[in-house]
């Protein structure tokens, strides 16, 4: 029989388990990281409740011009959530293309008399920006509320949709003012959400404008004067003028824009008188008194202590087409002279 000492250590099996629960663990880590939306999901019962008091926030913060990047993150977030639990429901689809909507404004959208005014016969689009941010946005603006259209015309939200798709197409011109008018010139104000007001204010007269329709123009701007009108735009006498008289010329009544153009002009050359008087210098192109309009831009000019670049492109423009055409301004483009050729050798 074999002896064993007394002396000799046995062994023991080292256990797994440490093993075993470290895998358990980073397994159970890795499934939480890849399925964090629905699991987050599961445990909340009304996504719809959240993101409505999301956004009573973020009305709260525009209204006092204090919209901030975690707002717009955390209804970026709450709108996803609402979308995948919901997809069907035209408002879960209506809140993110909402949700795009803030994020334009975080980027600097907004709806100023200025930009109106100084603006009010280029494409929307310069107006707000044509980044490669913004043309996304207002992409998946129209996207999404065109989708919660599709399904349902009428749901809580449809009047605040309806804002979106009148913003986005106006962006957009795929169609001609007079039509993006038509469609959207009967937009509630009164059902709409007070964050919406005067961004609808804003659009109308612009695209009232933009179609020459001057009844529509006058009615609101008369509307417009009144305190309590809901989205009022603060507009000076001539400036009320200046828009009228840009109506009245894309309605190509050009008698009474040429009144109202001249009504808006002053001694003092800014933007509206600038402007007012390129306009008057095309209705006169316009009417066939090319030497005419010639005349009133080569006098602007030269009486001007601040040369107008658009002058200056638009008398080239014409001279261009009618060479007959004379002016004493000089129309040369001055040579810009590269530093490197200034360098002495």
């Amino acid at each position: 029989m074999a002896y064993l000492p007394r002396h000799e250590s046995h062994r023991k099996k080292k256990s797994k388990f440490p093993y075993l629960f470290l895998v358990f663990f980073l397994g159970l880590a890795l499934f939480g990281f890849f399925q964090e939306r629905k699991i987050r999901l599961f445990f909340t019962k009304d996504q719809k409740q959240k993101i409505e008091k999301q956004k009573v926030k973020i009305q709260a913060a525009i209204e006092k011009n204090e919209l901030n990047e975690t707002f717009v993150r955390d209804f970026d977030t709450y709108s996803l959530d609402f979308l995948d639990k919901d997809p069907l429901d035209p408002s879960s689809i209506h809140y993110r293309a909402r949700s795009y909507y803030y994020s334009s404004l975080l980027n600097g959208l907004q709806f100023d008399s200025a930009s109106l005014i100084s603006h009010i016969d280029e494409p929307i689009s310069l107006i707000f920006g044509d980044s490669k941010k913004t043309k996304d946005d207002f992409a998946n603006i129209f996207k999404y509320a065109r989708m919660a259209e599709a399904i349902k015309e009428d749901f809580p939200e449809s009047e605040s949709n309806q804002f979106l798709l009148f913003l986005t197409e106006a962006y957009r011109e795929k169609k001609k003012f007079p039509l993006i008018y038509k469609e959207y010139s009967l937009l509630d104000t009164k059902s709409l959400e007070s964050e919406f007001h005067h961004p609808t204010v804003w659009l109308l007269v612009y695209s009232a404008v933009r179609s020459g329709n001057t009844k529509d123009l006058e009615k609101l701007l008369i509307s417009n004067r009144a305190d309590d009108f809901l989205g009022k735009i603060l507009l000076t006498e001539r400036e009320e003028n200046f828009l009228n008289g840009m109506c009245y010329y894309f309605a190509k009544d050009f008698v009474p824009a040429l009144n109202f153009l001249r009504k808006s002009k002053t001694d003092f050359p800014d933007f509206i008188t600038q402007k007012s008087l390129l306009m008057e210098a095309r209705i006169f192109y316009t009417q066939n008194l090319h030497q005419k309009a010639v005349d009133l831009l080569s006098i602007a000019l030269n009486n001007s202590t601040e040369k107008s670049k658009e002058y200056k492109s638009q008398l080239r423009t014409w001279i261009a087409e009618r060479p007959s055409l004379k002016t004493n301004v000089d129309l040369t483009e001055p040579k810009l002279i590269e530093s490197n050729e200034m360098e002495d050798e």
